[in-house]
């Protein structure tokens, strides 16, 4: 006897003449029939049938949302999934009964910097169990740094998204610092100073971003001033570079002294 059930229906009791008679039943899904020996009365057969249903496992590790959580559907149920990471994250990895799905899903850009794409995709018409895996990674940033002139930027920072850095600027002996830019932009007047050195502070680091420096030889104006009654040699006003060495010649006139 042929016990065939509808789509995504299975036979899971077979009954004669009312007793059940599970012992019968041959086969699986589709191709199920149960055996009667020999047939010596008038009998009754009946049969029990069940929606099949399936399992839907869904995991991540944990820095990001899914609209859909693991559990059991009925065969033929449609699910949409959409996957949302948390800030600073993108999807690194998709896979769906333990295969790649990047290529299945739709990727759709966020707005605003340091958010990943949000991923779609659909399990039409369910007829076996799936298995759905996302792993999330989180963002590396970088600040190039650049310095025109003798001196230094520590450090040359490779960052997570969201993290922040102090930088610090330091010229050589001699050189001073004369411009800090942000993407372009002048901070020289919003830096720490701590004597020559620069301190710059960024924070919450979302994309990309340059900070550059310019350091300059240092010199210094001699302002020669002369009282009356004797003379100082070299006599005019002089600009010296950093670390170089002058020679003064004080000279009274008759009658006078250095006071």
């Amino acid at each position: 006897i042929n016990m065939v059930p509808e789509d995504c229906y299975q036979a899971t009791h077979f009954y004669v003449n009312g007793i059940q008679r599970d012992d019968l039943i041959r086969g699986s899904l589709g191709a199920v029939y149960a055996i009667i020996s020999s047939v010596s009365e008038n009998m009754t057969f009946s049969a029990d049938f069940e929606r099949i249903t399936y399992n839907i496992s869904v995991s991540d590790n944990g820095f990001g949302t899914i609209n859909q959580s693991s559990g059991v559907v009925d065969c033929g149920t449609s699910l949409h999934f959409e996957i949302i990471p948390n800030e600073c994250y993108y999807v690194d990895n998709l896979s769906i009964n333990g295969r790649s799905a990047r290529d299945l899903a739709i990727w759709s850009p966020c707005a605003g910097e340091g958010f990943g794409d949000t991923v779609s995709f659909d399990l039409n018409n369910i007829a076996q169990d799936y298995t759905i895996v996302v792993t999330y990674r989180q963002f590396k940033d970088t600040v190039v740094t650049s310095l025109v002139g003798p001196g230094s930027i520590s450090p040359s920072s490779y960052l997570n998204c969201g993290d922040s850095q102090q930088f610090t600027i330091s010229p050589a002996p001699c050189y001073s610092i004369t411009q800090i830019t942000f993407d372009g932009v002048s901070i020289l007047d919003e830096v720490e100073w701590n004597g020559n050195t620069a301190v710059c502070s960024v924070d919450a680091i979302h994309s990309n971003h340059t900070l550059s420096a310019v350091t300059e030889f240092d010199t210094y104006l001699i302002d020669i001033e002369s009282a009356p009654n004797g003379t100082v040699t070299p006599s005019q006003d002089s600009v010296v570079d950093c670390g170089q060495s002058m020679e003064f010649t004080f000279v009274p006139d008759n009658c006078y002294t250095l006071d």
